[in-house]
């Protein structure tokens, strides 16, 4: 109003928030359908709403991984479930086992979103905007089992990790079922069968110089 501000107490105002992940922009959605795909979809919109990608159909059971090079800019996945019972639900096994990660084209995950998620799922990134602000950010060490539970066979992704790691499988008396060596650089994916093994609780166990941790998978075959 072109005087001076007698209350100089409301000339500021701040306010806290998180910062959205940054990815580049060549990333590929890696969904896995369970026993009713139609029940699902996915989509990227842009900041103005604009659908710049998704996967409206799909079979069932089937792993699906769409590569995409997005503009630098900001962005929302969207995965959807008409049935409001995700692509994973504990109280009723027929549905099956499904997920969806995303993926760095050519390196580790990015995001790893819980399979048991009701109708939607939200997930804000940016890409290339904000790169200088995490340039320097070491990524986050992961490791994950999945789909559990399962029939016998599964997946151990190991992100962030470097070195030569064991891995034992047990099942509930202690009992070693599986016992193999592996080295990582970066990202590791191992494939498991333990076909003929009774149904139970089983123990993955990883163990290696900078890490012990130990992941319980459920074998429920059919």
């Amino acid at each position: 109003n072109g005087g001076v501000d007698q209350y100089a107490d409301n000339d500021t105002y701040t306010t806290s928030f998180e910062m959205p992940e940054v990815y580049a922009g060549d990333l590929i959605v890696r969904f896995k359908t369970n026993n009713f795909p139609q029940e699902n979809y996915w989509e990227i919109k842009d900041i103005l709403g604009n659908v710049v990608a998704s996967r409206y159909t799909a079979a069932a059971n089937t792993l699906y991984q769409d590569t995409m090079n997005l503009e630098p800019g900001c962005y929302t996945f969207y995965l959807y479930d008409s049935a409001d019972d995700g692509l994973s639900y504990w109280a009723w096994p027929n549905q099956g086992n499904g997920y969806c990660r995303l993926k760095e084209n050519g390196g580790g995950y990015y995001e790893y979103f819980q399979s048991e998620f009701g109708g939607l799922i939200t997930h804000g990134f940016s890409v290339g905007a904000l790169a200088s602000v995490i340039d320097n950010v070491e990524k986050d060490r992961r490791v994950e089992v999945y789909p559990n539970p399962n029939q016998g066979q599964f997946v151990l992704e190991l992100q962030g990790l470097l070195g030569q790691y064991r891995l034992v499988v047990v099942n509930s008396l202690g009992q070693i079922v599986s016992n193999k060596t592996v080295n990582v650089r970066s990202f590791h994916e191992e494939q498991f069968d333990l076909e003929g093994s009774d149904n139970g609780i089983y123990f993955v166990r990883l163990v290696g110089d900078d890490l012990n941790i130990t992941k319980r998978i459920v074998v429920a075959n059919q």
